[in-house]
């Protein structure tokens, strides 16, 4: 999976569309960057980090 190893569970509600991607450690900008268009070709739009 190479720059996406420290995600270590995704969560999708189909009903709404909403993906829950849980990561080892806080993202930076370029794996966040990643992220963001890893689920935008997974056709789900990024919203943004939560945080806890």
């Amino acid at each position: 999976m190479g720059a996406l190893d420290d995600v270590i569970a995704v969560e999708v509600e189909i009903g709404t569309g909403l993906v829950t991607v849980t990561t080892a450690a806080a993202p930076d900008a370029t794996f966040e960057s990643l992220l963001a268009e890893t689920v935008d070709e997974a056709g789900y739009d990024y919203a943004g980090r939560v945080g806890t």
